[in-house]
């Protein structure tokens, strides 16, 4: 996974608060493959997730963004 994608910014967000895939994704109210599949790079999350994810993760929703665009 490249440096500066948003998957890799969500992972690392959620392995700097120890939290694994699965309780993110039941706190984000997806599946973990689906968050899995975000994590690698291989889908784009929603809107309304990303956002539930810049709520929960302690990165803001505009950092996020940022990753999002450059990818």
């Amino acid at each position: 996974m490249e440096d500066g994608k948003l998957g890799g910014a969500i992972r690392a967000a959620r392995l700097a608060q120890h939290i694994s895939q699965e309780t993110l994704a039941e706190m984000v109210s997806i599946t973990p493959t689906h968050l899995k599949h975000i994590e690698s790079e291989h889908r784009k999350p929603s809107l309304d997730v990303l956002w539930r994810l810049a709520r929960i993760l302690p990165v803001s929703y505009t950092h996020l963004r940022a990753h999002e665009t450059r990818g």
